[in-house]
């Protein structure tokens, strides 16, 4: 997004070279407008979408972490499986949180 808004600046900024028209540089800008919306509505998607994963494995650590307290032999093992999910749940919200930017 960084580069698009730069790269819009510069279409802004530079006064029209080698025989474009003031149309195609208008248009130009428009397209390069409309890129960056598109961009920021990808990004908004993606930020849903980690979030909505990270809600899943929240959902599914809590379930390991009532299995846990059923059959001792397999406790271990659905506390580890919570504690993952924990860990993937985190990692989500983070590239939730670095999408927003």
């Amino acid at each position: 997004m960084a580069e698009l808004r730069e790269r819009l600046r510069e279409l802004a900024s530079q006064p029209v070279q080698h025989g474009s028209t003031a149309e195609q540089a208008e248009r130009a800008q428009q397209h390069a407008a409309e890129a960056l919306a598109r961009a920021r509505k990808a990004r908004q998607h993606a930020s849903a979408a980690y979030e909505h994963s990270a809600a899943a494995h929240d959902a599914a650590a809590v379930q390991h972490e009532l299995l846990a307290g059923g059959e001792p032999s397999d406790a271990a093992e659905h506390r580890r499986r919570a504690r993952e999910h924990r860990d993937l749940s985190s990692a989500d919200r983070a590239l939730s949180d670095r999408e927003h930017v």
